[in-house]
């Protein structure tokens, strides 16, 4: 009998060796690896489902999660603003003036915060560039008069009327597959549906803002529009509510009134069940007037509690996860304190701000930089359409340092503008108007042409003799007794 299993379970161990993988763990005996036996082969991930308007609208309006996680990366990316420099200062003043009769920072906001729920924001130009032209042409740049409004719309108010679809044209080459030509739509009332509106609006007379990365065949999928930033969350927001209404269910069942009354299973049985209501009555009576149950000896009454050990942990470990999909600390997420000893949370807080900072370069500065650019070119502009040789933007920082952090700051960089003056390395003609020659105190160092090293070096020695001449020797309190000089005269001899 062993020989005759031994040589069955060999033709069995054969017949499994020839469809065994090669890319993972098998086991014949405990399944391990094996569909039909590991559960852990059983689960798969699930194609994400494509949110409707309605859907997305309550979300936002409705969950207050889902409503910061589109918000707050929106907001911080516009909080600070930007900040021009030119060639010529009083154009890039007079540019950020522009761009605040605009409202050029609440609507890229808004465009960021719709483009995370819906997928897609677009941020419309109000370009005038010809009475007889139509938004349907493309942007004539040279012939702008005027940048008037700005308005931001949804997908849902749009639609892909055509695409750039040949990949060989120098000039649309390279948005191969990307939209060309969108079309309003409008609500249709009493249809219960929406219609074409018949505006056409290129491309270059829009800013598009997409949320969450998408695959072009995704794309393809949704119309050629972009994934909300809820879709890969949708589940860890479920599960972190159900977590917290879970907990708050369990907060009025904390404490449960158990009473004990002599046969009670017996008149329940013989249907007396108004004698046990009576009885009830009278206990609850009892204890509204005397603040205590008052019992027969043989009954009893007791108030039990659940345990909720271990509850708090778990909503913890919800909140991290949370978290961790959604890139935002718990800190600024859930607005709680940071907790533990000397826990302040300033490092999770700069890894978010350097999260944001990269989504403005990476995402951003091009949408910006193409909305000065038509703004620079408008002939009603703020440099009458001509457009300053040299001019950028900057993201200002994020991080605010608190005074004393400034005063530190600033005494560092005294300190290290002090040894480059004695080094030779600065003018101090030159830290003056680099620190103190803007609006506001200034770390960055601009060099002054016309200073050559021989001002340098001519200002270092006066400034080296001026410290000197300022020195002056201690006082004495005994002047030093004066020597009669010699007579040098010859005299005569005797």
């Amino acid at each position: 009998m062993p020989n005759i299993l031994s040589r069955i379970f060999s033709r069995k161990q054969q017949q499994t060796n020839d469809v065994v993988r090669a890319d993972g763990w098998e086991n014949v005996l405990t399944g391990l690896g094996y569909s039909t036996r590991d559960k852990r082969l059983s689960a798969t991930i699930a194609t994400p489902s494509m949110m409707q308007e309605a859907e997305l609208t309550q979300l936002y309006c409705g969950d207050g999660i889902a409503r910061r996680i589109c918000d707050l990366p929106a907001g911080e990316m516009t909080r600070a603003w930007i900040s021009i420099t030119s060639d010529d200062e009083e154009a890039g003043k007079k540019t950020m003036q522009a761009l605040q009769v605009l409202g050029a920072q609440a609507a890229i906001r808004e465009a960021i915060t719709w483009a995370r729920l819906h997928g897609t924001a677009l941020l419309i130009l109000g370009a005038d560039d010809g009475y007889s032209r139509t938004m349907e042409a493309p942007l004539n740049l040279d012939n702008l008069k005027a940048l008037r409004w700005l308005t931001v719309v949804d997908r849902w108010s749009l639609q892909v009327a055509k695409k750039y679809d040949d990949p060989s044209d120098p000039v649309s080459g390279g948005k191969y597959g990307e939209p060309e030509l969108y079309s309003m739509r409008r609500n249709i009332p009493g249809a219960g549906g929406q219609g074409l509106l018949g505006v056409n609006i290129h491309e270059s007379r829009v800013i598009r803002f997409d949320g969450a990365l998408t695959t072009r065949l995704r794309k393809e999928q949704l119309a050629g529009w972009c994934d909300s930033a809820l879709t890969p969350l949708i589940d860890v927001v479920r599960d972190f509510w159900m977590g917290f209404d879970g907990a708050a269910h369990l907060l009025t069942d904390f404490a449960q009134a158990v009473y004990k009354l002599k046969g009670l299973a017996q008149l329940i049985g013989s249907n007396q069940t108004d004698v046990v209501l009576r009885r009830l009555q009278a206990l609850d009576l009892t204890r509204s007037i005397v603040r205590g149950a008052v019992l027969d000896s043989e009954e009893s009454y007791e108030r039990t509690t659940t345990s909720v050990a271990g509850l708090a942990e778990i909503l913890d470990r919800l909140c991290n996860l949370l978290a961790a999909v959604t890139d935002i600390p718990v800190t600024l997420l859930m607005g709680q304190a940071p907790a533990g000893l000397q826990a302040t949370g300033e490092s999770n807080t700069r890894f978010f701000y350097d999260h944001i900072r990269s989504e403005q370069e990476t995402m951003l500065r091009n949408k910006i930089e193409y909305l000065l650019r038509v703004l620079l070119r408008s002939k009603l502009g703020p440099t009458k359409g001509v457009e300053p040789e040299n001019w950028s933007f900057a993201f200002n920082p994020l991080w605010q340092p608190t005074e004393g952090e400034k005063i530190d700051a600033r005494n560092k960089q005294a300190q290290t503008d002090q040894i480059y003056i004695t080094q030779q390395v600065l003018h101090p003609e030159e830290v003056r108007s680099s620190r103190f020659g803007g609006d506001t105190y200034s770390p960055e160092t601009t060099l002054d042409e016309q200073l050559d090293a021989m001002d340098i070096i001519e200002a270092s020695q006066e400034k080296a003799l001026e410290i000197a001449g300022s020195q002056k020797p201690p006082p004495q309190d005994e002047k030093p007794t004066e020597t009669p000089e010699a007579d040098e005269t010859p005299k005569p001899a005797k």
